[in-house]
């Protein structure tokens, strides 16, 4: 199936990665679904049949690759404004705590992560 193939290959690029079974078996669901579709709308347009069709099944293939989807190295999460993992670096949204200074003061602290460093 060369959709199949094809959105596995774009989809599996850099840290990215899915499952080829699971693309097969979504483009020949895709496929008969395609079919049933095609002979459904081939009495009102020839047109629709055909688009349908053809835009089914990838759509399918897309959907089951998306399914298995995962990250060959997992992500850090990122709890500070500068993240820097792996000789690289991000940019993520700060934790912000703000907490009471003692019981019964008026008076706030204010916690903001601004960088992470991972070695």
């Amino acid at each position: 199936m060369g959709y199949a193939l094809g959105v596995y290959l774009v989809g599996n690029h850099g840290s990215d990665t899915g499952s080829l079974g699971l693309t097969l078996v979504g483009a020949y669901g895709g496929l008969l679904t395609g079919v049933i579709f095609a002979i459904a709308l081939s009495n009102s347009s020839q047109t629709i049949a055909f688009v349908a069709f053809f835009a089914i099944l990838p759509l399918f293939a897309t959907l089951a690759f998306n399914n298995s989807h995962r990250y060959k190295n997992p992500r850090a999460v990122s709890a500070s404004l500068l993240n820097f993992r792996a000789g690289k670096m991000d940019i993520g949204f700060p934790a912000i705590r703000v907490l009471p200074s003692a019981p019964g003061s008026g008076k706030l602290n204010w916690a903001v992560n601004l960088a992470s460093v991972e070695f």
